[in-house]
């Protein structure tokens, strides 16, 4: 791809976010340039509104979300083998709207010029009001996050893709919200990281497993 076209791919870019500034600012998200992306905090938890970006001869516009629980990720890090530098960056919940919908043809825009970035705009900020605020508001305790996670265990959740996280997760909150078949779900999970990148992550799920015995439930 062209430098040219490049750039001018880059200026789509801020022309949309800079237009959804305004509501998202008027429902307390703060726009982060460095993250491309709308945060809204509380001292408990982190909400982001987000976009996976792809640039082809158009650029691509798939709107998310993700939620982090500073609690959760607190208890994730002590095991999670992740550098100091990029803890801050993990999320509990991570998803964009069309995985959550469960159809890859849906909620992807295409901006192809200027002319396309208000229409587009629209159409995400309707994503953020309809879909990404009643999210955040439906599932902000530990215990729907806890459902969302592990109401079925053994099937991919669309409520974070990342495997090995989507365990992880599932079972610091199980264990917070005394789940009942809290043994069954590291049953569970523990099959899935011994089948998963030829097991590299079970020796960590193991070692949450351990550290989460030292939470009285």
């Amino acid at each position: 791809m062209s430098h040219g076209k490049t750039m001018e791919t880059r200026a789509l870019k801020a022309a949309l976010l800079e237009e959804l500034r305004r509501p998202c600012e008027a429902a307390g998200f703060r726009y982060v340039r460095t993250k491309e992306r709308f945060v809204r905090e509380t001292p408990a938890a982190r909400q982001a509104f987000a976009f996976d970006f792809a640039i082809y001869n158009w650029l691509d516009v798939a709107p998310g979300l993700s939620l982090r629980l500073q609690e959760v990720e607190a208890i994730f890090h002590r095991t999670s083998g992740f550098e100091k530098k990029y803890q801050a960056e993990t999320a509990t919940l991570s998803a964009t709207l069309r995985s959550l919908a469960g159809d890859e043809t849906t909620y992807s825009y295409r901006i192809a010029s200027a002319a396309d970035v208000t229409g587009v705009a629209t159409r995400v900020e309707d994503d953020f009001q309809g879909i990404v605020l009643p999210y955040f508001a439906e599932n902000a305790s530990l215990s729907r996050v806890d459902e969302l996670l592990n109401s079925d265990p053994e099937a991919p959740c669309r409520h974070n893709l990342n495997e090995y996280h989507r365990c992880a997760y599932g079972l610091i909150v199980g264990h917070l919200c005394h789940r009942k078949d809290y043994s069954r779900l590291v049953e569970v999970y523990r099959r899935k990281m011994a089948t998963t990148n030829n097991g590299f992550f079970l020796p960590r799920l193991d070692a949450l497993v351990n550290d989460l015995l030292t939470i009285e439930r």
